[in-house]
């Protein structure tokens, strides 16, 4: 790995894998490393399926062997519930952390987003949403749409493809309670050129590029052997997640019909999921061994685990 500059509060772990030195570089090339945002996706991706709930020293194990400090956790924890996403307990000497009930029933909002979204077929419907309110309701209710895949078509209106289950396609759960909505049906033809103008399609498929190109070195390191164990596993994981969860809550996740013919997207969700089972086993089995919750080992995981990112 090349000589650079880390910054405040990162000392990289010795590194014993080439394929955790990569994802290692990768997680740390916007500096300075955003802690908190790394801890939620440690919550959501391997606490949250086993009871929610972790020790402080085990959190501070698995944030060092992503190269971040204990006083960084620290900091970054106090953040966390300073604004009401973790909730700490403390029993003697040891202390225990878990994420909010807001915070564990977002998490489990954008995971399909995260780990479950198939594409299926598009027959050329779309909802229309016509918004209602003004002043500051206007600016929340417009980002609450954006966060579901839909597009502002003018300052009042915004539209998303709807399924012929008459969900969004997306999948993501509607909250249009301060909108008209109306469906309408469009000439599938057209609707590439819409997207192209209504939604930031070619950031985010820059942005899948990347990450195609950093984690399919780390890919290659990984079947380079030697097999990735213990905590060094658990890191690649959580690399691997942090950076297309990051992606995968930016895209609009449209119907193939608008997408472009050479959309990223599809490839850089397998190659996350190809490299989340390669590693899944032996990070499962160091948070088996080492991982401690209030009541002692982490309690096994529940079912969400084995439906992640299945195969497409």
């Amino acid at each position: 790995m090349p000589e650079r500059a880390l910054p405040v509060g990162a000392v990289l772990p010795a590194i014993r894998h080439p394929a955790l030195a990569l994802a290692l570089e990768v997680l740390h090339r916007r500096t300075p490393i955003r802690a908190w945002s790394l801890i939620v996706t440690m919550f959501g991706d391997c606490i949250s399926p086993r009871g929610g709930s972790i020790g402080v020293g085990s959190l501070q194990d698995m944030a060092g062997s992503l190269g971040l400090d204990a006083g960084v956790v620290r900091t970054a924890l106090t953040r966390l519930a300073a604004d009401g996403l973790l909730e700490r307990i403390r029993v003697g000497r040891n202390s225990f952390a878990s994420l909010s009930p807001a915070a564990e029933a977002d998490t489990r909002r954008v995971a399909p987003q995260i780990y479950r979204f198939v594409e299926r077929p598009w027959d050329g419907r779309w909802r229309l949403a016509f918004l209602a309110p003004a002043g500051e309701a206007l600016a929340e209710t417009r980002a609450a749409l954006i966060r579901q895949g839909f597009a502002l078509v003018a300052p009042g209106l915004a539209m998303a493809p709807l399924g012929a289950d008459g969900r969004l396609y997306s999948g993501r759960l509607p909250d249009l309670a301060a909108c008209a909505c109306l469906d309408a049906a469009g000439p599938p033809a057209e609707a590439p050129r819409y997207a192209a103008g209504l939604w930031p399609l070619e950031g985010v498929a820059q942005a899948y590029r990347q990450f195609l190109a950093d984690f399919s070195a780390v890919e290659a390191a990984v079947a380079a052997g030697p097999d990735l164990v213990a905590i060094e596993a658990l890191a690649v994981r959580i690399a691997v997640v942090h950076e297309f969860r990051r992606l995968a809550l930016r895209d609009p996740l449209l119907p193939a019909e608008i997408l472009p013919a050479d959309w990223p997207g599809r490839a850089a969700r397998a190659l996350a999921g190809r490299l989340y089972g390669r590693v899944l086993a032996p990070a499962e089995a160091w948070l088996d061994r080492e991982a401690k919750s209030l009541d002692g080992p982490l309690p096994p995981p529940d079912d969400r685990l084995a439906r992640r990112f299945p195969p497409v």
